[in-house]
């Protein structure tokens, strides 16, 4: 499944390793969909390593930005429960 979903939004040819979950996010949020159902997701976030750059990002994702974890501000780019998955995850790698 996780093969599958960061071939789908990274493409093909992307090569990485991947280790354990450390993260587990809950978000919720309202579709832009015929009666803007409220939807929620649950998400595990993985260690990785890129191991080949070659990403070719879906359409439904026009940007990527690469970030220094050490002075990420995750505070500009989610909320919610994305939001609070990403600073769990910055706490967890900043303790190593």
């Amino acid at each position: 499944m996780v093969r599958h979903k960061l071939s789908e939004e990274l493409g093909d040819a992307i090569q990485y390793e991947i280790g354990k979950p450390v993260v587990f996010m809950r978000h919720e949020r309202t579709e832009a969909a015929p009666g803007n159902p409220t939807v929620r997701i649950f998400a595990l976030g993985y260690e990785a390593t890129l191991v080949a750059e070659a990403i070719q990002l879906s359409e439904r994702h026009p940007e990527m930005l690469w970030v220094d974890p050490s002075t990420f501000e995750p505070e500009k780019y989610f909320t919610g429960g994305w939001l609070k998955g990403v600073k769990e995850y910055l706490l967890l790698r900043n303790d190593r």
